[in-house]
């Protein structure tokens, strides 16, 4: 794959591959050609020569850069900040205090374009609003979702994995990623009428 401006190739005779799960970094100084790189990806430019093939099932999401905010924070930047789980609002309200001008709008059409990227994960448990957490470079894990209080906590179990093994060698197929999800109630409200997270006292 070549690409070319005035006569000068900002890059020739590319060639690359990728694969399901890779995680790849575009690295490079000014003008490079990254940015170009990813257009033709997205299919937001066609190269002068050369061919991208992808498999039927794929689809490719492109964030674009000009979702960045004031002071070079971008709701991305923001939502890793949280440690956990957070919703829509939860996330305009940390930009907000941050002095950011962002809209609640902006806010939600930024969060799409995130999980169509796999930047984020979306959930929802029980009867609950939506809420996402970070996805890359984020260790997989289950939930466990308090019916009280709806506290969402996390926990990895390796046993859960040796189930997963065991499920792939069986059916003949790679699993991608799963969602465990365990529902309960707060022994210690119930003794006691109060817990760290559900804010109760007994009358």
């Amino acid at each position: 794959m070549s690409v070319s401006f005035g006569g000068t190739y900002l890059f020739e005779e590319v060639t690359f591959r990728m694969g399901a799960g890779d995680r790849v970094g575009l690295v490079g100084k000014n003008g490079a050609g990254k940015s170009t790189m990813l257009k033709i990806l997205a299919k937001d430019m066609v190269p002068d020569s050369g061919s991208i093939a992808t498999e039927k099932e794929v689809r490719i999401g492109f964030l674009r850069q000009d979702i960045d905010f004031e002071q070079g924070r971008t709701v991305l930047e923001e939502a890793y900040q949280i440690n956990g789980h957070f919703n829509v609002d939860m996330l305009f309200e940390l930009i907000q205090k941050r002095k950011l001008r962002v809209s609640r709008a902006t806010v939600y059409n930024t969060i799409e374009h995130l999980l169509k990227c796999g930047l984020v994960t979306k959930h929802q448990f029980g009867e609950t609003k939506f809420i996402y957490e970070k996805s890359f470079a984020y260790k997989q894990h289950d939930h466990l979702i308090c019916g009280d209080c709806e506290k969402v906590f996390e926990f990895c179990d390796p046993r859960i994995y040796q189930i997963q093994s065991t499920v792939e060698k069986y059916l003949d197929l790679k699993i991608t990623q799963h969602a465990l999800n365990f529902y309960g109630k707060c022994n210690k409200l119930k003794q006691t009428g109060s817990c760290e997270y559900f804010k109760v006292k007994k009358q």
